[in-house]
């Protein structure tokens, strides 16, 4: 089990967001199709959950 030492919120960049992206988003659809028109821009953050090392 998991302990609240083993969680952290980190920020990734938007392809590491694609495994998150896919199943929920895009189902069904190839995995390039996870890209949204933002995703690089300065203004844009991608922010992750990890526990352990598993996003």
């Amino acid at each position: 089990m998991a302990t609240k030492e083993d969680y952290q919120i980190m920020q990734i960049c938007a392809k590491e967001t694609y495994p998150v992206r896919h199943p929920v988003l895009r189902t069904g659809k190839p995995i390039e199709t996870c890209a949204f028109n933002g995703d690089d821009l300065p203004s844009t953050m991608h922010i992750g959950l990890f526990i352990k090392i598993l996003l």
